[in-house]
């Protein structure tokens, strides 16, 4: 007998990004930044990373969109917008 409690829930990805550029009429580059502690420094680093999504909505450059992630739709578009 199989206890389901125990299953494990699907972690949804979701992040705050700017619009950084428009690349076609469907795909937009935003870009998402994180503070983390190096150790090697000794101090907080600002870390930034490009990535490319999937847009059905108008968005210009510098909007602030919200981005999660679904199942890839080519072969570098991995995030979908949703505001």
């Amino acid at each position: 007998m199989l206890n389901t409690e125990n299953k494990k829930q699907k972690v949804v990805k979701y992040f705050l990004a700017k619009v950084v550029g428009l690349i076609d009429e469907k795909t937009i580059k935003v870009s998402t930044s994180r503070s983390v502690f190096m150790s090697t420094p000794g101090k907080m680093v600002c870390i930034r990373k490009n990535i490319i999504c999937h847009s059905g909505s108008s968005v210009k450059v510098g909007d602030v969109v919200k981005i999660i992630q679904c199942k890839p739709i080519s072969k570098l578009k991995k995030f979908l917008v949703t505001k």
